[in-house]
């Protein structure tokens, strides 16, 4: 959500035109797979000790069947993914929290993971914890960013672009990544939108930005969509309305999901200490961060689940690993 002040001078160049297609003039970004030797933990659950799993989240913990590392080597058929900001811009205990995130993500196990406010300690850290399971893909343009984690064993990667905002002033981009899954053409897509009351005019062209680039993809693609969307929605504003609204063929996962009101708000100071340290008066909720599906013409992926994850405080700490509560949505192979 926060924004640190950093002004990033970002090319006009590129006009807002060129987003609808494929085809359209990128900056290609580069693949970075840092290697580590650090040991693969089992997905499990695990143990927490502020938030109920059952109310607050609902994990199924479905059992990772055909994930290409049992007898067989079999294609995976449940294929998850995880969106979370991870509050790099907080430099308080940022070590112990980021490695939580590291654990967090060894224990959901995801194939794919969609990360913003990176900065470089807690990429060292994810890097050198995760380089062995996942390949690293970063929208590095600010001193805080986004990236996106495909898990190696089961995710193929096509090609990695970043699209930088023309008109933003705090050096937002749209990280995409093209990859299959299980021989699904898939495209995931992750950004940081603008920040703040000031940002309110941008933000709503980046999201609509976004929208255009999401359901420009060919139709044969599954397309995931997610981030810190900095997202608004009272009664005299709603950002997703004012950006031209849902397109018909996206949905918004919480609602596929039932609009369980014990996960929709993603960063609530009523119940994260780290967000509502923030804040001197009241306890605001918001649901900042979204998760959107654009299924392929043909329907590859079937929709299970969608909860939080990070809920658990960070081992002998009373803070949590984000001042956000990451998303994380199950799919099952049609």
């Amino acid at each position: 959500m926060k924004n640190s002040g950093l002004t990033t001078e970002v090319s006009t160049s590129r006009k807002r035109a060129n987003w609808g297609s494929d085809d359209a003039p990128v900056q290609k970004k580069s693949i970075s797979e840092d290697s580590a030797s650090s040991t693969r933990t089992a997905s499990s659950n695990g143990d927490g000790d502020s938030i109920s799993r059952s109310s607050r989240n609902g994990d199924p913990a479905m059992p990772n069947l055909g994930s290409g590392d049992g007898p067989g080597n079999l294609q995976p058929t449940l294929f998850r993914l995880i969106t979370w900001n991870i509050d790099g811009l907080d430099q308080q205990g940022i070590g112990i929290r980021t490695q939580e995130v590291v654990a967090e993500i060894l224990r959901k196990d995801p194939d794919v993971v969609l990360l913003q406010e990176v900065v470089q300690e807690s990429r060292d850290i994810l890097t050198a914890r995760l380089g062995s399971v996942y390949g690293f893909h970063f929208g590095e343009q600010a001193q805080y960013y986004t990236a996106i984690l495909l898990k190696k064993r089961t995710v193929q990667l096509e090609r990695s672009d970043l699209f930088p905002y023309p008109d933003s002033t705090m050096g937002r981009n749209l990280l995409t990544v093209m990859a299959s899954w299980s021989g699904i053409p898939m495209t995931f897509m992750t950004s940081h939108l603008e920040s703040c009351k000031e940002g309110t005019k941008e933000r709503h062209a980046q999201l609509a930005l976004c929208f255009q680039r999401m359901t420009a993809q060919n139709a044969v693609r599954t397309v995931l969509f997610g981030g810190d969307l900095n997202a608004r929605e009272t009664l005299r504003e709603n950002d997703v309305k004012i950006a031209g609204g849902l397109p018909a063929n996206v949905r918004d996962l919480w609602v596929e999901g039932g609009s369980r009101p014990e996960v929709r708000y993603t960063w609530d100071c009523a119940t994260n200490v780290n967000a509502g340290a923030l804040i001197s008066h009241g306890k605001p909720r918001c649901r900042f961060d979204r998760l959107y599906l654009r299924p392929s013409q043909q329907q590859q992926l079937r929709f299970k689940f969608f909860g939080f994850a990070g809920i658990d405080k960070v081992p002998h700490s009373q803070r949590y690993a984000s001042d956000h509560w990451g998303l994380m949505s199950d799919f099952e192979k049609v």
